[in-house]
């Protein structure tokens, strides 16, 4: 079993350009590295590490198990995962926690947090946010443990997903990510059910039910969350509202800003006006 103080002691001996920042008796440990493209074993602790790649990555192997870990995307490793692994070259934010000390029902329930690679902004802006308090202020406790906090709840909330998706009745969080992209890619499209479904390997009734299982809403509403979420942030850039309109795949300007006030809760001049104010 890997403690805190054994970690910080690797860091240190095989990555002397490793930046570490330890808590609590190193129950938390921060830091900011570029690690070799390396293989080996993985040592079960009750640690959970979490990395934001910062430049460089590739392909991460744990097992038969495989994922992208690209810029800006986040490795989480569960707590208790052994077994062997390969790495690429990375440079990175990370953060290892001691769950038994702040998530008492892991010790119990080892596979409540999955090892995988997801795209979350949330994830990665707080470890950023942790890293750049604990190393411009110092002492910050209070900070970091509402960071945790966040982080916890985040990732154990995305392991439903996938374990909803391991028992046949959900998306993966993976599945999600290649769907909420093309929908990205092809906003200014007419971007039909049966399209995403193939996306994912599935029949359109099947998949409609799995996204409405993992997000809550039918695959039309998550198209529309999407879309709004988009003009959103195409309305506060300075776009007028008929180039908005278009690029969210509205033809006709009132259809769309009906939509983004059904959804947004405001026009989109009001929702600009408040964002310029």
């Amino acid at each position: 079993m890997y403690s805190g103080s054994q970690i910080v002691e690797n860091l240190a001996d095989n990555f002397g350009s490793t930046s570490v920042i330890g808590y609590e008796q190193n129950s938390i440990i921060l830091l900011r590295t570029h690690l070799p493209a390396m293989s080996g074993q993985l040592y079960a602790g009750s640690h959970l590490k979490i990395g934001v790649c910062l430049s460089a990555g590739g392909l991460v192997r744990y097992d038969n198990r495989s994922w992208h870990w690209k810029r800006g995307s986040v490795l989480i490793t569960a707590p208790h995962e052994n077994g062997s692994f390969d790495s690429p070259d990375v440079s990175m934010l990370g953060i290892a926690i001691d769950t038994a000390t702040f998530c008492k029902s892991c010790q119990s329930d080892k596979a409540q947090y999955l090892s995988v690679v997801v795209e979350d902004e949330v994830i990665a802006s707080v470890i950023t946010a942790m890293w750049t308090c604990a190393e411009y202020h110092g002492d910050c406790p209070l900070f970091i443990h509402e960071g945790i906090s966040v982080l916890l709840g985040r990732i154990a909330a995305l392991s439903d997903v996938e374990h909803k998706h391991v028992h046949g009745i959900g998306l993966s969080y993976r599945q999600i990510s290649c769907v909420t992209e093309y929908i990205k890619t092809h906003m200014d499209q007419d971007i039909k059910t049966n399209a995403l479904a193939d996306l994912v390997g599935m029949k359109p009734k099947q998949f409609s039910r799995a996204l409405e299982t993992s997000t809550g809403i039918t695959p039309y509403k998550y198209i529309l969350k999407n879309r709004m979420s988009e003009a959103k942030r195409y309305l506060e850039q300075g776009y007028c509202i008929t180039q908005v309109a278009g690029l969210v795949g509205y033809n006709n300007p009132s259809k769309f800003s009906a939509a983004f006030s059904r959804i947004i809760g405001c026009s989109p001049s009001q929702w600009r006006a408040r964002k310029i104010d």
